[in-house]
């Protein structure tokens, strides 16, 4: 009966062992960061005291007779082994955990280069900075390649690089469908501006309409447009050809369709707007108008860059208008933050 317990105990140690080859056990990226800081941390005070890894003996001798770089290898491993063990006691999570993280480091140094040019790992002001995505690949896959020492002699399993890549990519695709702007929230005035792009458009605006010879083209690129608009709404559409001029503006500037439609959107309503409540705008000392031109305040352009569209009944213009009482408290609330 002893002998029979002591031989499903060995074989249990044999499949958990088989396990931590074949990366059964995922771990996660906040554990993994949570390690790397951890190690930071404790890196400048040394390894004095701690233990030698069970698993690497003949570090022990190592220690008494390289130098260099490779003493300093020796001392990271006994660090590493050391907040791992007091991270995770228990026998096969430190096993599968530090396997996974050395497997993480290796396939890192590895393809190096193939992920720098994959733009999943990034080098800025000397810091190396790997992509979420594909630390949580890595934390998570199994080990779909045997790995071999240099002798050729099975040392375990590791990660297979076209896997990895695939998947890293996916989770990257996934993210950028997920942040991507949506119509829904064109419509409604949910994709937020910017000052600077609201000004750098009327700049670009200005100076654009000085050539004859783009608007002479665009005028004929977009007559069948007008014909059929007039058609349609049978009514004259007086500023088509500044419509026609901002539309190409911002397609250049902004190449999601969505983004650049919510951005013209926002641009053609701050000026209905402005127009709209200058007389409550100018008691309220964000526009200022002198010689028959207006300027708006610096915090009223930032407002009316954010705000979303919830218009008030006074509002002609349904679809794309702002709420006066909103854009002039939020408008304020800037000038406020500012001057205190």
């Amino acid at each position: 009966m002893g002998k029979k317990r002591k031989d499903e105990h060995e074989d249990e140690e044999t499949l958990n062992q088989l396990r931590v080859y074949r990366g059964v056990f995922p771990w996660s990226v906040a554990e993994h960061d949570w390690v790397i800081a951890t190690f930071n941390l404790r890196r400048p005070n040394g390894i004095e005291g701690l233990p030698i890894p069970e698993e690497y003996p003949e570090l022990e001798h190592d220690l008494k007779t390289v130098k260099g770089q490779e003493l300093e290898n020796i001392k990271d491993i006994i660090l590493f082994s050391d907040i791992f063990r007091h991270r995770y006691p228990k026998k096969l999570e430190y096993e599968s955990h530090s396997y996974r993280f050395n497997q993480i480091n290796k396939f890192l140094d590895i393809h190096y280069d193939e992920l720098v040019q994959m733009r999943f790992v990034v080098e800025r002001d000397g810091e190396i900075i790997v992509a979420p995505q594909l630390i949580e690949t890595l934390c998570t896959s199994l080990y779909d390649e045997e790995d071999f020492d240099e002798s050729g002699e099975w040392i375990g399993n590791t990660f297979s690089f076209k896997d990895v890549v695939a998947e890293t990519k996916a989770k990257i695709d996934k993210k950028a469908a997920k942040d991507r702007p949506t119509e829904d929230q064109a419509r409604k005035g949910l994709i937020p501006w910017s000052s600077a792009e609201f000004k750098w458009v009327m700049n670009e605006q200005s100076i654009r309409r000085q050539n004859s010879d783009e608007n002479e083209k665009l005028q004929e690129e977009y007559l069948p447009l007008k014909i059929q608009m007039a058609r349609e709404t049978g009514k004259k559409i007086s500023n088509f050809n500044t419509l026609a001029l901002l539309n190409e503006i911002f397609h250049e500037r902004y190449s999601n369709r969505v983004e650049s439609m919510a951005h013209f959107f926002r641009y053609h309503s701050i000026f209905q707007f402005v127009d709209e409540y200058k007389n409550e705008l100018i008691k309220d000392d964000l526009v200022k108008e002198t010689g028959g031109d207006i300027a708006m305040e610096p915090e009223l352009i930032e407002s009316l860059c954010v705000s979303p569209y919830t218009s008030d009944k006074k509002s002609e213009n349904k679809r794309h208008a702002f709420s006066y009482a909103e854009v002039v408290k939020r408008a304020k609330d800037i000038r406020s933050a500012r001057l205190n």
